[in-house]
């Protein structure tokens, strides 16, 4: 009675076992790994040094843009975020600051050459673009820094 007690318990245990990954999860997972060199610690990306505020103040929301505009004083984005709730914001342009320095491509320094990958005319986005926009919390509120643009290229399995 006593083995088929241990039996019992060994079988019902192996049940708790997660199962080896198939081969297409397996390249899946490594994708994810590899992916997360831009991550910091538990999965959160990691926020661009050149953000004013502390790294534990910041937030970031990666999308699809919705509406995007720019002009000597601002950039105006709206966001449908890949959590599926849309996001506006206001970034000010200081007098005579070039709003490229408010911007990165794929994580690195935007260039001069990048506007023609974002932009299909002057504040006219080209379609399906996608990016994350990285704000600092001020009054309990986020206000956006910097966007990094990813073409749709480089798009994550989003549904957007």
């Amino acid at each position: 009675m006593r083995f088929n007690s241990f039996l019992i318990f060994i079988i019902a245990s192996l049940a708790f076992i997660p199962a080896a990954p198939v081969a297409g999860e397996r390249s899946r997972s490594v994708q994810q790994t590899q992916r997360r060199g831009q991550e910091g610690q538990g999965g959160r990306i990691r926020p661009p040094t050149t953000l004013s505020c502390d790294v534990n103040n910041t937030t970031s929301f990666t999308g699809r843009l919705l509406s995007y505009a720019r002009n000597r004083q601002r950039i105006f984005l709206r966001i449908r975020t890949d959590e599926a709730t849309t996001e506006q914001f206001i970034i000010p342009l200081a007098r005579n600051e070039d709003a490229a320095t408010k911007f990165l491509f794929k994580g690195e320094t935007f260039k001069l050459d990048d506007w023609r990958k974002i932009e299909i005319r002057r504040s006219r986005l080209r379609q399906g673009m996608r990016a994350t926009i990285w704000a600092c919390y001020v009054n309990n509120e986020p206000k956006a820094e910097l966007v990094d643009w990813q073409p749709r290229e480089t798009q994550t399995n989003s549904v957007y």
